[in-house]
């Protein structure tokens, strides 16, 4: 049943991604549409169904299961970073070799996350998909950043505790905690603007996939190497996790969801700011991206035959 509803999912996400890659093709999406689409998403839509999911009574259980999801990402995220140094360790190219660490080791929470998770589980799925979130925000704005230089600021403290993704883990877990009662005209409010998270996020991703020369993505064997690490090899391990141990079956599907997901679209940002090869991070991105359509459903048919 799950892995009917996650194929159906897909497919509806990756009708929207062909629809992005129409109107970027025809120049209905420019870069400034799409720089105004992802301010949108990660600014407004993203919070607005972060604050959304922690809008359900508090329970001792649930609080609880939360933070096994918790540790249970960071464990997972901490395991993937130390493979992912052994594996690259022979790749000779040194700003390859920091792109892939960055891609392997993080997750896209944000554009595939929450939207995957919300068309499958709802708002109860959410909840805890955020949580794993915190986990992987943590290690992108700490361990992310050190891959590309030697010091973590102020600034850099400041970027990972205090943006709008952060700000309303903070404010939804106030809710939480507090059984804080949002007035009916907010909260249908923040449904209506979580409602566009799936379709903008999804449009930004094919707009993406639109801008890249697919031959010469398919052409760089590095690419492949990554996708195949981020999207299978990575994920089994996560199901051969959940297969020894117990747990809540809505807790499995979001970690192996999470656990499945191509790498953020930031580390194009990130590589830009370090001006360090860009174009193969975004071979990278659109890649991964566009193979997760088809990774994600697999590794739920793998898990449900175990």
């Amino acid at each position: 049943m799950i892995l009917a509803t996650v194929v159906n999912s897909v497919l509806i996400m990756g009708f929207l991604i062909a629809i992005g890659f129409f109107l970027v093709k025809k120049g209905i999406i420019t870069t400034e549409v799409e720089q105004a689409f992802t301010f949108m998403l990660l600014n407004i839509a993203i919070p607005a169904l972060v604050i959304k999911s922690f809008n359900i009574e508090y329970s001792p259980e649930k609080m609880d299961l939360g933070f096994k999801v918790l540790k249970l990402a960071f464990l997972f995220t901490a395991g993937t970073v130390f493979l992912n140094h052994f594996i690259l360790m022979k790749v000779k190219n040194i700003g390859k070799r920091k792109v892939m660490r960055y891609t392997n080791a993080l997750t896209n929470c944000g554009f595939m996350g929450f939207p995957v998770v919300y068309q499958v589980y709802g708002a109860e799925g959410t909840f805890f998909a955020s949580m794993f979130y915190v986990s992987v925000i943590f290690l992108m704005w700490t361990y992310g950043m050190s891959i590309f230089y030697d010091k973590f600021g102020k600034r850099e403290l400041k970027g990972m505790l205090l943006n709008p993704n952060m700000i309303s883990v903070y404010i939804g877990l106030c809710i939480f905690f507090f059984s804080i009662e949002i007035p009916h005209i907010v909260e249908n409010m923040i449904d209506s603007v979580g409602g566009i998270i799936t379709p903008l996020a999804m449009f930004i991703i094919g707009a993406r996939i639109g801008r890249v020369r697919l031959s010469e993505m398919l052409s760089d064997i590095f690419v492949y190497l990554a996708t195949f690490i981020k999207l299978v090899f990575f994920p089994l391990i996560m199901v051969f996790i959940l297969s020894i141990i117990e747990m809540d079956p809505l807790i499995e599907g979001v970690c192996l969801i999470y656990a499945s997901l191509p790498p953020p679209a930031i580390a194009v940002v990130i590589a830009s700011q370090f001006n360090c090869e860009v174009d193969f991070s975004s071979k990278i991105v659109v890649m991964t991206h566009l193979f997760s359509l088809v990774t994600i459903p697999l590794m739920f048919a793998i898990f449900e035959l175990l």
